[in-house]
């Protein structure tokens, strides 16, 4: 009625309602079925729970941050699945946005590997692969060239027909976008170290990555390598369209062409050997990157994400410069008045996310307080908006992962290519534990602070 459905019963009821993929839809017709008459099903659905939820956890000394991730947790389970495609920003409310992003997508898959959910995280790569010569055909006919720029809103159905009638909007040609898969699909296979599976899923989509970077690179007269191409977009929405050198395409375009090295595609390595074209981002009196070298004036406080923390964040490179290192300091001013607390989408967890990555435990636990500010949640504290000036707004799971991220890898941290334990934990969480953690080495680590 309206909002929602009204159910009448009058004496006792038993009512099951069930969600899966579309290709378990016999096998969840089976189950409620047998559901309907068997209480059974209620202690195995228990047992199934369990056995999801596996042997890796936080116990925080901090109860709100205790059932946040807790919930979290349980936000990742309800989205994903070992087949079939990955949900929307909002998992599967219908809220908001009605497809899944990629980049959206990857800020879930460390948390999963972290946890030891390795069947999911396999099976998002392995969607991508599924999707991949239909990924290859629209680039082909947007762009030119070789390789795949992945669907910023990745269709269900098959056939390569993507944007082939337009677009809603210019955020669905964010060329930064091509590196998330090839992110998700390097650290599944540096953590399942199966090398036909390697072959056979990763390396093409690493590889599809990597290519439609190379297709779209010059080389300047100072030997670096610029990328311009048309339609594009920023990761910075509040940027300028067709742009050149976005600093988030540079980074995504670096990322792509060392996982593709590390796979064993040294083709593209001449571009890591030569570099990119960083340096005509930099400003100088700022002491960080622009976000594009095309940036509009008055870029400085007006970006919508802190593009410039990638390299501690979704893109993680093991070593920083100064620019980016100031980046850090500045991610305050960068996407406002250092004051203002009207976070856009991510941008606090992805602030979070770069001081547990950086070592910074205080900070970390700043900017976790400031998550529960009112604006940023619900009374209950159930869930985090989309954006802090949003109150009442759909809830994005894209939040929830980068905040397991933030805090799991608080405690174990091997995004650098070396395993880092208890690098961020603030002294507020002394006295919590933290239990089968994994590192793509294959240990699993746990302790008490």
């Amino acid at each position: 009625e309206g909002a929602g459905i009204r159910v009448k019963v009058e004496r006792e009821a038993r009512i099951v309602v069930g969600a899966a993929a579309a290709d378990r839809a016999g096998e969840l017709a089976e189950e409620l079925a047998a559901a309907a008459g068997e209480p059974s099903f209620f202690v195995a659905s228990a047992a199934a729970w369990r056995r999801r939820w596996g042997d890796a956890f936080l116990s925080l000394s901090d109860d709100r941050l205790q059932a946040m991730w807790a919930r979290s947790v349980y936000y990742l389970f309800c989205s994903l699945a070992p087949t079939g495609a990955p949900s929307a920003p909002m998992g599967w409310t219908g809220l908001g946005w009605h497809f899944g992003f990629p980049q959206d997508v990857s800020y879930l898959h460390p948390a999963l590997l972290r946890l030891g959910h390795t069947d999911l995280a396999k099976g998002i790569v392995e969607f991508y692969r599924s999707r991949l010569d239909d990924m290859t055909a629209m680039t082909s006919r947007l762009y030119g060239g070789r390789g795949a720029m992945w669907a910023w809103e990745f269709p269900i159905g098959r056939g390569g027909g993507a944007l082939a009638h337009g677009a809603p909007n210019v955020y669905q040609f964010e060329i930064h976008n091509a590196a998330y898969p090839a992110r998700m699909a390097l650290e599944t296979a540096r953590t399942l170290k199966d090398e036909k599976w390697t072959a056979e899923v990763a390396a093409p989509v690493v590889r599809a990555s990597a290519e439609f970077y190379e297709s779209h690179l010059t080389r300047g007269d100072d030997g670096r390598w610029s990328l311009a191409v048309t339609p594009s977009m920023s990761q910075d929405e509040y940027g300028q369209a067709d742009g050149r050198n976005y600093l988030c395409a540079l980074y995504s375009a670096r990322y792509a062409f060392a996982a593709a090295c590390e796979l064993g595609m040294e083709e593209f390595r001449r571009y890591l050997d030569d570099g990119l074209a960083f340096d005509r981002l930099a400003d100088g009196e700022r002491g960080v990157y622009r976000p594009a070298e095309t940036a509009r004036d008055g870029w400085f406080g007006g970006e919508k994400h802190p593009v410039q923390l990638n390299p501690l964040t979704f893109l993680p490179w093991p070593t920083l410069n100064g620019y980016e290192r100031r980046a850090y300091d500045r991610r305050y001013e960068i996407c406002g008045p250092a004051a203002r607390r009207d976070f856009r989408g991510w941008t606090l967890m992805a602030n979070a996310l770069a001081s547990s990555h950086l070592g910074e435990a205080e900070e970390l636990m700043r900017e976790l307080d400031m998550a529960f500010d009112p604006d940023y949640t619900d009374p209950e504290r159930l869930e985090f908006y989309e954006s802090s000036f949003c109150p009442g707004s759909a809830y994005y799971v894209t939040s929830h992962g980068l905040f397991l991220q933030a805090l799991n890898d608080a405690f174990v941290c091997d995004v650098f290519g070396r395993t880092e334990l208890e690098k961020a934990v603030p002294k507020a969480l002394k006295g919590s534990r933290y239990e089968g953690l994994r590192t793509a080495d294959g240990r699993r680590h746990s302790g008490t602070v």
